[in-house]
């Protein structure tokens, strides 16, 4: 559990959030500081909810460690506002 807290605290703190369409206007600016210098975004869609895009790679290493209960537990069962 506190594998999971530290992660959740990471992704958030190391993200810049953008909307939904200043990451499309701009996909292949955004694609290539993910790919190329491994930046986060946080992806803002007009109805709130948001989705992250990082590298493939860091996402593997977070999946692997953290169990399904985990994943399904960090975006179903929190505090934050909706």
């Amino acid at each position: 559990m506190q594998d999971l807290l530290f992660l959740k605290t990471i992704l958030k703190r190391s993200m810049v959030e953008v909307t939904l369409e200043e990451f499309e206007k701009n996909f292949d600016s955004y694609m290539e500081r993910i790919e190329e210098n491994k930046e986060q975004f946080l992806v803002r869609k007009s109805d709130g909810t948001a989705v992250v895009a990082m590298p493939a790679e860091e996402l593997e290493q977070a999946t692997n460690a953290l169990g399904d209960d985990e994943w399904y537990n960090m975006y179903n069962n929190h505090d934050d506002a909706s």
